[in-house]
């Protein structure tokens, strides 16, 4: 370590102990930079560092740099693993093995690793919140798992909704709709004499479909595989309801819109199928925004022909690029 040792309270390390299950917990650490200390230079470690403070200048490292709540960095980051659980970063990070990003944290600079991480189902501290009896750890999305009538939060996820504002109105904000909505609204370029298709009618897709009518689409098809589904698409205003399992989407795509295929197809469904019937079923010159989901580490093959059709997928980036939330 260049420029001294670390300033800051060193009893949060001295009393660091392994996790039960033998694999160090993002708090357990090596050195800390503490919370209201200032370090400038470069910062060359071995072990688990924790930076709570201010940081500017370079990092480099072969194990573990957590950045915790309060803290402040810029710069260059190299390290194996970086752990980022709140406070502010504007620097270039690479990590030989992960990133794993936690909120409240605000990140603006490139990220490269192998494998990132975007909340794992964990709390902000690393733990779980419920175990089954047999001790196995339930992992939730977003730091809520909510569904059901109650959940356990931690108090910075808390945010009291003003007593002006009813329940039915509030939940609006949720992620089903800003995402469906939006994606027709703000991501998709539909025009009043377009065909959209919306693959997937769970919530964000049911969301799309009314972007999409609300955004004045002259045809709107909906793809799922449950019946009742497609039923209440229908009665969010789509124009027509296919059947995945019963019907080919990219013919169905063809035979509403005289052979061309959709102008828009936005993709809810979160499945390799899916993503795959979304370029067979625009027409060239069309637009693909997928809005689902798949495992990191699985792969989506498509048919070159679809491919090579000319296709423009236009979004909020430059031209003959594919939109991807």
């Amino acid at each position: 370590m260049e420029s001294g040792s670390i300033p800051g309270d060193s009893r949060e390390a001295a009393n660091a102990r392994p996790g039960a299950s033998g694999n160090p917990r993002p708090t357990e650490i090596n050195a800390l930079l503490g919370r209201g200390t200032h370090f400038e230079g470069k910062l060359f470690f071995e072990g688990r560092v924790r930076i709570d403070g201010s940081f500017s200048g370079q990092i480099r490292g072969e194990d573990v740099l957590v950045i915790g709540e309060g803290a402040k960095v810029t710069g260059e980051v190299q390290v194996a693993t970086c752990i980022v659980t709140g406070g502010e970063v504007e620097a270039n990070i690479r990590a030989r093995d992960a990133i794993e990003l936690y909120a409240p944290s605000k990140v603006i600079g490139a990220l490269h690793s192998p494998a990132i991480f975007i909340d794992r189902g964990v709390q902000f501290d690393g733990t779980c919140k419920a175990r089954r009896a047999n001790g196995e750890e339930l992992k939730h999305l977003m730091f809520l798992g909510a569904f059901g009538e109650y959940c356990i939060v931690q108090e910075q996820q808390a945010i009291a909704v003003p007593a002006d504002i009813p329940f039915d109105r509030a939940c609006l904000i949720g992620c089903g709709v800003m995402t469906g909505v939006g994606a027709a609204l703000n991501v998709a370029h539909i025009g009043h004499a377009d065909t959209v298709m919306v693959i997937g009618c769970g919530a964000v897709g049911l969301s799309a479909v009314q972007g999409a009518r609300l955004a004045g689409a002259a045809k709107i098809i909906a793809v799922d595989i449950d019946e009742g589904k497609l039923a209440l698409a229908q009665r969010m205003g789509a124009t027509h309801g296919v059947h995945a399992n019963r019907e080919d989407v990219a013919a169905a795509a063809r035979r509403g819109t005289a052979g061309r295929g959709a102008d828009v197809v936005i993709e809810a469904a979160g499945s390799a199928t899916a993503f795959r019937a979304t370029v067979d079923a625009v027409r060239p010159g069309g637009e693909v925004v997928w809005l689902g989901k798949i495992d990191v580490n699985n792969e989506v093959s498509f048919r070159w022909g679809a491919l090579m059709q000319e296709e423009r997928h236009r979004g909020p980036g430059p031209p003959n690029k594919c939109a991807i939330y």
